[in-house]
């Protein structure tokens, strides 16, 4: 599902200043301005401010980030996610 399927607004993104000022780990969606997510993994043990992992192709530019949430532990197929790792619902 892309950014457009998906209609997810700029303003709901979130930076990685956020992301760092929160110094926890957590899984994200990398929003690109290409259109696409890409599986993001914040690492906090890396001072000063914690490091972003992802792989993405070096002319897409990340445009924000969205919290991997897993609100439903998978006991209620709330997103689909009864056959996945992690649920990936997005908190809206």
């Amino acid at each position: 599902m892309t950014v457009a399927e998906r209609k997810i607004n700029t303003e709901d993104l979130i930076s990685f200043e956020e992301i760092a000022k929160e110094h926890k780990v957590g899984e994200y969606l990398a929003v690109g301005n290409d259109g696409k997510e890409y599986h993001a993994s914040y690492v906090p043990k890396y001072r000063p401010s914690g490091v972003m992992f992802f792989c993405i192709p070096a002319d897409v530019e990340i445009l924000g980030y969205l919290k991997i949430i897993d609100i439903c532990n998978k006991s209620i197929p709330c997103c689909g996610c009864a056959d996945a790792d992690v649920c990936t619902k997005i908190k809206n």
